[in-house]
């Protein structure tokens, strides 16, 4: 059957719009891509990284391991929104699989500011945060549904951003916190200037078992909250900066329980850590080191009996 069309070509004019048909179904597209994938702007962003040095946002760490490795580390970092002050958080973290890994602990980083002393008045220094609750603060524990599948409740908090730089315990530390934002990034020891973040806490882990296990951050029971707002206002993206929004608590325009947007996963992991067992029963062969040691034991047999054969060195 011949074409509809004369000499079987397709008219000019339908070539045309054919082709301005796709341009708009690839702009729709490009459109619907940029919606779904684009950074959420004002927003708080915290990640896993394996160094505690530096990190680049968005930072979603792949690790490997052997079974048996004891005291291996994660790092948490923040990048607070443009121009606020992140004063109190409390954040979870769990694993999805309890034959992998098994959590031994959690620091909250809290160092002493280097603030200059014409701004601390009666304070004689300033720390990050007024007070903590991790793995190491005395009396300050995690929560007690925590376990080694669990860091649940680790925390950092300040009555009043302010007043760290006006009043004084005891000791001579600040009673508020300075917390964590732009105002703080020349006097924070932990702040990393090439990435614009600062380091959060540190994680401790010991090896369980061969697999796969997944790692997500959560907003903790208390919420995430900025110097002089609601725990609703502050938008937060764990991990991967494509990830949609979660929320330190109830947003302004929501009429459900603060509890619907707390302690939620991401919609992707924020780390994921693979584990291999040792030794042959692992895949069938034997380890690198071993094989190595074996081929240089076969080498050095090989060439002290060639030396005495062919070396003059045995007698005939």
């Amino acid at each position: 059957m011949g074409s509809r069309f004369s000499g079987g070509r397709v008219p000019q004019a339908m070539l045309l719009d054919t082709r301005r048909w796709t341009m708009s179904c690839r702009n729709l597209v490009s459109l619907v891509m940029l919606l779904v994938v684009a950074p959420a702007a004002d927003a708080t962003n915290i990640w896993l990284s394996t160094s505690s040095l530096e990190s680049r946002i968005g930072d979603v760490p792949n690790v490997t391991a052997k079974t048996g490795q004891a005291q291996n580390t994660l790092y948490i970092w923040i990048r607070p929104d443009d121009g606020k002050i992140l004063q109190d958080w409390e954040l979870n973290l769990r694993s999805t699989n309890s034959g992998v890994i098994s959590f031994t602990g959690v620091n909250v980083e809290n160092p002493t500011l280097d603030v200059p002393a014409s701004m601390l008045v009666f304070a004689d220094r300033v720390k990050r945060f007024q007070a903590v609750a991790d793995s190491s603060a005395p009396g300050k524990r995690l929560r007690e549904d925590s376990d080694s599948d669990n860091l649940r409740g680790f925390k950092a908090f300040s009555v009043s951003q302010v007043a760290g730089f006006f009043t004084k315990d005891s000791d001579g530390a600040s009673v508020g916190g300075a917390g964590i934002g732009d105002a703080t990034k020349a006097f924070d020891p932990l702040y990393d200037s090439a990435h614009n973040a600062w380091l959060l806490a540190t994680v401790n882990y010991d090896v369980v078992g061969p697999g796969t296990t997944d790692l997500y951050l959560q907003v903790g029971e208390l919420g995430i909250r900025n110097s002089g707002e609601t725990t609703g206002q502050n938008q937060i993206v764990f991990g991967d900066v494509t990830d949609p929004v979660l929320y330190g608590g109830r947003p302004p325009s929501a009429t459900i329980d603060d509890s619907f947007f707390r302690e939620q996963d991401s919609l992707t992991p924020d780390a994921t850590i693979t584990v291999y067992a040792r030794g042959p029963a692992a895949a069938g062969v034997p380890e690198p080191t071993s094989w190595v040691l074996s081929m240089l034991a076969v080498s050095w047999a090989f060439f002290a009996v060639g030396g005495r054969r062919w070396g003059g060195g045995e007698k005939v």
